[in-house]
């Protein structure tokens, strides 16, 4: 496995730096772009390695199947999906090492992503076909929609009122008003969406592709 660097304004793609283990799940790039946290199922661990030099800087162990990866704010707390029948949210703390279990019963947790006063987490499962809303303090879990098919990329707009959802099976990315519930396709005809990421206008979100050769893809959404 590997991790490329898209110049978003060319498209052009570079390997930094050598190859991962071919276990390599979700990855989070550091506010200063200095680090790259990885999870890895196959092992349970979470690595944050320096983003010039590919060199590891800490590895965080004890996990179950980690492949979602979300961090908080101040990139002290990182929310990971345990990928198991029976799984879900877990909190690692990058400071100490110390790993909380926050809720757990999904059959098929994916991703995850963490509104800004780190206060509730939105989980994806395949097989619920649900987007979840868990409180990160206690964590009571409530659906916010199901029905969804296949979803696994999740992220918040910049007011975290909307979740955007890649649907892997339907080839579509949605939009979830978080209140109410209500669903709205906002782009289709895609490959196997699966991981999404807002850019920094919030007027347009990047979308991979699970394809014989996965693409990043640029969609506006404003």
């Amino acid at each position: 496995a590997s991790f490329v660097r898209v110049d978003l304004a060319s498209g052009a793609t570079t390997r930094p730096w050598p190859s991962l283990p071919s276990d390599a799940g979700d990855a989070a790039l550091s506010a200063s772009e200095d680090a790259l946290f990885v999870t890895f199922p196959l092992t349970g661990v979470l690595e944050r390695i320096d983003a010039g030099t590919g060199g590891l800087l800490d590895s965080f162990s004890g996990l179950n199947a980690p492949r979602g990866l979300a961090l908080n704010a101040a990139e002290s707390r990182a929310y990971i999906v345990e990928n198991f029948s029976g799984g879900g949210l877990a909190r690692v703390n990058l400071l100490t090492g110390v790993v909380t279990r926050l809720a757990y019963g999904f059959p098929d947790p994916r991703r995850v992503a963490i509104d800004g006063s780190e206060t509730y987490g939105y989980l994806t499962d395949r097989s619920f076909g649900s987007l979840s809303r868990i409180d990160l303090r206690t964590g009571a879990v409530s659906t916010v929609v199901g029905g969804l098919s296949g979803p696994a990329g999740v992220v918040l707009d910049a007011a975290e009122t909307t979740a955007y959802v890649a649907e892997n099976l339907s080839g579509e990315v949605s939009a979830v008003v978080l209140a109410s519930g209500v669903v709205s396709v906002i782009a289709s005809g895609l490959d196997q969406p699966s991981g999404l990421d807002l850019d920094q206008t919030g007027s347009g979100l990047y979308v991979t592709e699970i394809t014989e050769r996965s693409w990043l893809k640029n969609l506006r959404i404003h």
